[in-house]
């Protein structure tokens, strides 16, 4: 596996997340995966469809209050890691509770070992079911990684 990491706090939500994807990718050639973290300050539309278009590469992620960089925290800015020499699968659902989990689960069985990371609505419900539903579909082989994720409620939509 090989892994290019790279951010950027250019105000311009564009220009950030193009940055960031350009030069994560460049380290490695191109991505199997990319995880991408944006935060709130940022347009997350533009953000995401700029990603996608650099790194041509399934993309997952979150939003969040900050960055953690070696320049320290960032209030403002794009994190990309990309990753080449994985296997991925993808999964965009509803939280749900248990069921949910458990579909989210089903869904990512296609890799038969490795990381899960979960990415849930910190206000979303019923978050510790979904992640039983998760764990009970999928099961001990398997490592698990992720956290609430939001724009701290400056979403539109």
């Amino acid at each position: 596996m090989h892994a290019g990491i790279a951010y950027s706090d250019k105000k311009d939500s564009h220009s950030a997340a193009k940055n960031a994807a350009e030069e994560a990718v460049s380290q490695i050639g191109s991505a199997d995966i990319v995880i991408l973290f944006s935060t709130d300050y940022h347009n997350q539309k533009v953000v995401l469809s700029t990603t996608l278009e650099v790194t041509n590469s399934k993309v997952v992620g979150c939003c969040t209050a900050g960055l953690i960089t070696p320049d320290g925290v960032l209030n403002r800015g794009v994190g990309v890691c990309a990753l080449k020499g994985v296997g991925a699968a993808t999964y965009l659902g509803r939280t749900g509770g248990w069921t949910g989990g458990e579909s989210a689960g089903k869904a990512l069985r296609k890799i038969k070992k490795g990381t899960i990371l979960v990415f849930p609505d910190g206000f979303a419900n019923e978050i510790p079911d979904f992640l039983r539903g998760v764990y009970n579909a999928l099961g001990p082989d398997y490592v698990y990684l992720g956290g609430g994720s939001g724009d701290n409620l400056m979403s539109t939509e």
